[in-house]
C-alpha cells in the first residue's frame, strides 16, 4: 500500500524550511504561517480521505478486487442526485439515518475548509468564479480517483457526481462561513 506517509513528512518539512525563511526575511506574519500550516494540515487530511492509501501491490489488489460485493470491478455514478436520492431512500427503508447524514454531511463539509481559506487569500471573488473552483477541485479529487482506478483496474474509490455537486456546494459554503460568523459576531456585541 501507499501511504501518505513519506508524502505529509516531505510536505512537512518544506513547508517549515520556506515559511522560517519567510518568517526570518519577514516577509509573512507568523499569523498568515499559523492559517498556511493549518491549511497544509487540511490538504494532507483531504488527500488521506479521497486518495491514501493506494493498493499497488499485486497481492493487495487482488484482495481489495475479491473484498468488492459485486461483480463490476468499476463503480461510478454519472446521473446527478442518483446517489442522494437513493440514500435518503435507504435512510427511511432501513433505518440508516446517521449513516446518510455522515455521507451527505462529509461531502458538503470536505471542501468547505478549502473555501474559508480561499475567503483569506481572496474576498473578491465573483459568485461564478466562485463555483468554478469549488467545481475544479472536486472535479480534480474525483478524477483522480477514477485514474488511479483505472491504473489498478477496479475502483478502489467511487466516481460519483453527487459528491462533485455536494463537494461544490460546501466549498462555496465554506467561502461564506466567515463572513457570516463575523457579521453574527458584531451583531451580538
Amino acid at each position: 500500500m501507499l501511504e501518505i506517509t513519506f508524502f505529509a513528512l516531505a510536505s512537512l518539512i518544506g513547508f517549515l524550511i520556506y515559511n522560517g525563511i519567510e518568517l526570518w526575511k519577514r516577509n509573512k506574519s507568523v499569523s498568515r504561517v499559523f492559517v498556511d500550516f493549518l491549511f497544509l494540515l487540511y490538504i494532507l487530511g483531504l488527500l488521506r480521505l479521497t486518495i491514501f492509501p493506494i493498493p499497488f501491490q499485486t497481492a493487495a489488489i487482488q484482495d481489495s478486487i475479491n473484498k468488492l460485493e459485486t461483480e463490476q470491478l468499476f463503480i461510478y455514478n454519472f446521473i446527478p442526485f442518483s446517489t442522494i436520492i437513493q440514500g435518503i431512500s435507504d435512510a427511511f427503508i432501513y433505518n440508516i439515518y446517521l449513516l446518510q447524514i455522515t455521507y451527505l454531511g462529509g461531502n458538503l463539509i470536505l471542501l468547505s475548509p478549502f473555501g474559508l481559506y480561499l475567503y483569506f487569500l481572496k474576498r473578491d471573488i465573483q459568485i461564478n468564479s466562485l463555483w468554478l473552483i469549488g467545481l475544479a477541485s472536486s472535479l480534480f479529487i474525483e478524477t483522480l480517483q477514477l485514474l488511479i482506478s483505472f491504473i489498478l483496474g477496479f475502483s478502489y474509490r467511487q466516481f460519483d457526481v453527487d459528491d462533485l455537486i455536494l463537494n461544490s456546494v460546501g466549498f462555496v459554503f465554506g467561502y461564506f462561513a466567515y463572513s457570516y460568523i463575523k457579521r453574527y459576531k458584531m451583531i451580538r456585541r
